[in-house]
């Protein structure tokens, strides 16, 4: 007895609902609770969108993302559905709006976009969702009606945005309007960050485009170092890149580098995902930073083609110079020679020569000690020792030494002024290896493989002793000296970085 009111009102409600009876009181639900419980459980609940993308519209200023209010506030909502407020000028909005008519009383329901100055566009609808199609204008029927694009989430928002303008930017490049074809490309960018998209390959597709896209307009707009640092954002984030390769190459030649040879030894790191932090892929910061030491080389290696050539010593003869002339763009007076170790550097021919010639007498004291270039293992750095150091090494740009200094102190003091890539870039160019673990029983501090690499610090200072040691190895050939009656054997870095990959087996160039 205790079920049968359930299973009376159970069939009253399917009579009900199959419109045979309407036995049920009125504004009685037609499901008992039970029921409606068990169906909410099961079906899927349908959220407003969170967003809204307007597009097309003939003003201007309302076009953009529009999103919900968050707030439970009366203003968060109108006639049972969320206001949407534009995502940069909140004047704007997108509501649902209810009119009465005056004389019958009957109400009519539809959707605003309206403006500071009132509505601008509306469409006539009782639904409860936004409407993509139907728009009119209020004032100025021949103005354009916008496209509206409901959004689940606000990042697919930004995601369509990031779309649109990247397909805009390729119309700009086209067309060879160069700067829209930049801005697209950087409001493509801009809004792909809104996103908070940071992984997946959809992301990097798109990142790595806008990238090369707005490394191709800059590089036609004469922006070679803007146009070098997103081309190499590009081929970090996607290394098979061919659009942003071409880029880097042709921005790092319009910077000073000779022919496409020399760019690729320079963008040699770039794609091996050591330059660009993957936790903030669209954060150029730490690109920046590279490409400014780059360029600095490049100029050093333009500067070096277009000075004039050194005239012949005095003395000399064509048989003492024959030996320089077996290299190109070698100087006349100097010879390219290779150590024990496979280390290039430049000598005088003369001197030289003379030494193979009698190579039984006692070796004398040479004139770079002479000078007072003191090896490191005596505890002090010089200022000629630094010097020698850094246009051996080729690092044109180093910061003069003004007093000695300590080994530690000027470890640290010249490994901070570049960052551990470009150090271990030069190292490789000297047939240096800064990354191999060194015996441990000689006092020296490895790299430890089983806890990853030392701090940046640590590296910058490691690099610079090993290049040192090298260095030694080398003779520690000198630097011109200006303002002495005897001139010391020069040696010019940019023919070093030059000659090496020639001399020095086993290095290898990455895209060749």
């Amino acid at each position: 007895m205790l079920q049968a009111p359930i299973r009376i009102y159970e069939d009253a409600r399917k009579r009900s609902i199959q419109g045979k009876d309407s036995r049920l009181p009125h504004g009685m639900s037609r499901e008992p609770e039970s029921d409606r419980s068990r169906v909410d459980e099961g079906a899927p609940q349908l959220q407003p969108p969170r967003a809204l993308l307007v597009a097309d519209a003939g003003e201007e200023d309302a076009n953009g993302i529009y999103h919900a209010s968050a707030s439970s506030s009366s203003s968060s909502s109108c006639c049972g559905a969320p206001v949407y407020r534009h995502q940069e000028r909140a004047e704007y909005q997108v509501r649902r709006d209810e009119q009465t008519n005056p004389r019958s009383g009957k109400k009519k329901h539809g959707w605003l976009l309206s403006g500071p100055g009132g509505p601008l566009y509306g469409v006539p609808t009782a639904s409860h969702s936004v409407p993509e199609v139907g728009w009119r204008a209020f004032s100025a029927p021949e103005q354009n009606a916008p496209s509206v694009k409901a959004c689940q989430l606000l990042a697919e928002a930004f995601i369509l945005v990031s779309d649109a303008s990247q397909k805009s930017g390729n119309e700009a490049f086209q067309q060879q309007d160069w700067a829209r074809a930049q801005a697209e490309f950087t409001a493509g960018l801009e809004a792909l960050a809104c996103s908070g998209e940071r992984f997946g390959e959809a992301f990097e597709g798109r990142a790595a485009q806008l990238f090369a896209g707005r490394a191709r307009a800059s590089c036609h707009l004469r922006q070679f170092r803007a146009a070098l640092r997103d081309a190499v954002a590009a081929l970090e984030i996607c290394p098979c890149d061919a659009s942003a390769k071409a880029a880097a190459i042709d921005a790092a030649i319009c910077l000073g580098c000779d022919g496409e040879a020399d760019a690729l030894e320079l963008l040699q790191v770039a794609g091996s995902g050591e330059i660009l932090d993957r936790c903030a892929p669209l954060s150029l910061n730490a690109v920046e930073r590279w490409v400014e030491e780059v360029a600095h080389v490049a100029e050093a290696r333009a500067a070096f083609r277009s000075a004039p050539p050194e005239p012949i010593r005095d003395g000399g003869t064509e048989a003492d110079f024959e030996a320089a002339s077996q290299f190109q763009g070698a100087r006349r007076g100097f010879a390219f020679r290779t150590g024990d170790q496979g280390l290039g550097y430049y000598r005088d021919v003369v001197s030289g020569a003379s030494a193979e010639a009698d190579s039984t007498k006692p070796e004398q004291q040479s004139p770079v000690e002479m000078a007072g270039i003191k090896a490191l293992e005596d505890g002090e750095v010089t200022p000629l020792y630094h010097r020698c150091f850094t246009a051996w090494v080729g690092f044109p740009r180093a910061t003069e030494l003004e007093s000695n200094m300590l080994q530690h102190e000027w470890t640290l003091w010249l490994g901070k002024q570049l960052s551990p890539l470009n150090w271990r870039l030069m190292a490789k160019r000297k047939g240096v290896d800064v990354t191999a673990a060194p015996d441990a029983a000689a006092g020296e501090e490895p790299f430890h493989a089983e806890r990853g690499p030392l701090s940046p610090r640590s590296q910058q200072r490691w690099a610079v002793e090993r290049l040192a040691a090298a260095f030694e190895a080398a003779g520690r050939p000198s630097a011109e000296l200006d303002g002495q009656d005897a001139r010391l054997p020069s040696c010019d870095a940019e023919i070093v970085m030059n000659e090496l990959s020639k001399a020095v087996p086993g290095l290898s160039r990455k895209w060749r």
